[in-house]
């Protein structure tokens, strides 16, 4: 009985330690994400961009002035992932052009770095 005892607690803490461990940054951005500001954008405009990643592509969409930005959707690929920091490489499907993005989360919030170097702060929906 002690034996089963100790398995059983033993479990138990693994168990919580798998559940601590915090999920991959690659893993955390899949969703939907609302861009708190927009570079180039300033408030009077009434921007609304979001954000999508899937396992595989990031889509792009909003609205300025209640008017619909047209969908962008790139492919993208993981290039890199170090401490929480992760870059992708997305491909401009209609040019054919690459770019790096950088990507990191810190709870619900994600600082998105563009080819361009421009920062983004997005927000979990």
């Amino acid at each position: 009985m002690k034996n089963l005892s100790f398995i059983v607690v033993v479990f138990i803490i693994f168990i919580l330690a798998i559940s601590g461990c915090s999920r991959k940054t690659s893993d955390k951005m899949i969703g939907k994400w609302k861009a708190d500001s927009v570079s180039g954008m300033n408030k009077s405009m009434q921007a609304e961009v979001y954000y999508e990643f899937t396992k595989d592509s990031i889509i792009a969409y909003g609205f300025v002035h209640t008017q619909p930005l047209d969908r962008i959707s790139m492919p993208y690929k993981f290039k890199s992932e170090d401490r929480g920091l992760l870059t992708i490489e997305a491909t401009q499907t209609s040019t054919g052009q690459t770019g790096d993005f950088t990507v990191s989360i810190d709870g619900n919030k994600m600082t998105l770095i563009d080819p361009s170097k421009n920062a983004f702060i997005l927000t979990k929906q």
